[in-house]
């Protein structure tokens, strides 16, 4: 048995395939151009006057496209017959013509100088175009936002006092972190008062007298903050501890070797011009 055969009996046979019909091309009617004569065909006398006239001969597609200017005479010539068309010459006040118009009526032959000169003409017309549109339009400026600007030398005049003003702005906060908190709060008239007893009457005899109290005896800075009041060591900027400081020196011992070169150059300067003086 094989392998058709099988497939036959298990599946069933297989379905015919459909046989393709050719589509027959219709025939077009091409009409003729021949020309009948009334007197051959049978049924029309001579009395009778023609269906068409046999003076019209069909002229073909090269006789229609056959016509070409001659751009010198401005003539139209029938390159198949020889014919020559004479064609109306232009009139001397013609109107303006446009670029367009040069360039649509630029077909036939042409030398070198005549393709030059219409360039020329078509150049000129453009130039004048430009000035004419530039003449009557007026320049429309607008911002960074797109919004458009009526008065344009006034909005120069204010941008340029705003930037000058955002520049002072900018150069009086550099002064101003410059400056120390005393400075900044002396200028505006905000120091704070010493108000402790001692301070307002340390004139009184009588204070000696009074029991002393730790919170009234600690001594402030101008701003009214505690100063350390044990002796610390001196560094070259005067600036003193915390007042919560445990008196531990941490530091790399860099300030006290700077103390102790300036103490030598010192005594240096100093014996040299005893030296000078004694001689």
């Amino acid at each position: 048995m094989s392998l058709n055969e099988y497939l036959a009996k298990a599946y069933g046979p297989a379905k015919p395939k459909k046989e393709k019909t050719k589509r027959k091309k219709k025939e077009r009617d091409v009409p003729s151009t021949q020309v009948i004569e009334a007197s051959n065909v049978i049924g029309i006398s001579d009395e009778n006057p023609p269906l068409r006239d046999t003076n019209k001969v069909v002229q073909s597609r090269t006789e229609r496209t056959s016509k070409w200017k001659n751009l010198k005479t401005n003539e139209l010539v029938n390159s198949l017959k020889g014919n020559v068309l004479h064609v109306d010459e232009e009139p001397a006040n013609r109107p303006h013509t446009s670029k367009n118009q040069i360039a649509s009526s630029t077909g036939g032959l042409q030398t070198a100088e005549e393709a030059a000169q219409r360039m020329k003409e078509v150049e000129e017309i453009n130039r004048k175009e430009a000035t004419a549109s530039a003449a009557n339009t007026k320049t429309t400026y607008r911002d960074s936002k797109g919004r458009k600007i009526e008065n344009y030398e006034e909005f120069i005049r204010s941008k340029e006092e705003d930037t000058a003003l955002r520049e002072q702005q900018r150069k009086q906060e550099i002064r101003d972190l410059n400056k120390g908190e005393y400075q900044m709060l002396q200028a505006q008239g905000k120091l704070p008062r010493p108000n402790s007893e001692e301070t307002l009457s340390f004139e009184d005899p009588i204070q000696i007298f009074k029991p002393s109290n730790d919170d009234t005896n600690v001594k402030t800075s101008i701003l009214g903050r505690k100063i350390y009041q044990k002796v610390y060591p001196e560094n070259r900027f005067g600036i003193a501890p915390g007042w919560r400081w445990d008196g531990v020196d941490r530091s790399n011992g860099f300030e006290k070797k700077w103390f102790a070169k300036q103490n030598e150059i010192n005594e240096t300067k100093i014996k040299s011009f005893t030296l000078k003086e004694e001689y």
